[in-house]
């Protein structure tokens, strides 16, 4: 399984001057037309969540940073809102373009694996594969961080990149040990984080498959920022996957990534 191999990866990839030299010189590489796929699956996702006068944590700002379809923050918007990001780049971009959309949220600069709230700070975190891009050896600790600050009966959307997805895990395992620049990005088991989630204390309330990609789906979408023939062709390509996706047998062979509900139902012993 891809979720139990590590490739090597550089260390100073995980650090907050690599995430502010990627802000600086290379947000311009990232597939717009992908991350607004992405958003959409979030703001799905989140319909059936109530906001109102939630305290709510969104981790990772870097789509934040790029992407101008962000309507899931009319939703975290409901309540509180803290936004955080390992690179202070980002946090600065991101902040720039959720003002320029009318969305105002707090920012703080740190690392997931430890951040600087006190315990039960938090009604909701949504973890929007924040997670996969820290070393494979830290994924518990920063889950464990993320577990402190959830109060009890908080909730957690958690997502994640798919393992299944043998085409994306592939593409992400040649770009952690071939490509210097691009970023650390691992892939994970549905079924393994299921049971790790559980054994933390935490009660699974749904899980889903989303994001559905594949080969054709990558080289379309390659070109399709700067031409509106391969931009038609991805947007029909791609409304055609999500058709397939529904198909239980294709669903999580074909879905980039998955998310998981939990409510934190049992408290970490205090230390």
């Amino acid at each position: 399984m891809f979720y139990r191999k590590r490739p090597v990866v550089d260390v100073y990839k995980f650090t907050s001057a690599f995430w502010d030299e990627l802000a600086r010189h290379g947000s311009h590489k990232v597939n717009h037309f992908l991350e607004a796929l992405k958003a959409n699956e979030v703001l799905n996702f989140l319909s059936r969540i109530s906001f109102k006068n939630t305290h709510t944590l969104k981790t990772d700002l870097f789509s934040e940073s790029i992407n101008k379809n962000l309507e899931f923050y009319a939703q975290l918007q409901k309540g509180q809102c803290v936004g955080i990001d390992i690179s202070i780049e980002i946090a600065r971009m991101a902040r720039a373009n959720l003002s320029s959309s009318g969305y105002k949220i707090n920012y703080v600069v740190a690392d997931v694996r430890n951040m600087p709230f006190k315990n039960d700070s938090f009604d909701f975190i949504l973890s929007d594969s924040t997670l996969d891009h820290v070393p494979k050896s830290d994924f518990l600790i920063a889950l464990f961080e993320t577990k402190r600050i959830l109060c009890s009966h908080g909730k957690l959307a958690l997502s994640l990149n798919n393992s299944s997805n043998i085409v994306c895990g592939l593409v992400r395992y040649l770009q952690n040990t071939l490509l210097q620049h691009s970023y650390p990005s691992f892939s994970f088991n549905l079924s393994w984080t299921l049971t790790i989630l559980r054994d933390m204390g935490f009660h699974i309330l749904g899980e889903k498959y989303t994001l559905p990609v594949d080969m054709l789906t990558l080289i379309l979408v390659k070109p399709c920022d700067s031409s509106k023939t391969f931009l038609l062709c991805a947007q029909i390509w791609s409304r055609f996957l999500k058709k397939a996706n529904k198909i239980s047998l294709l669903n999580n062979l074909l879905s980039a990534q998955f998310i998981i509900l939990c409510e934190n139902i049992k408290t970490l012993p205090s230390v």
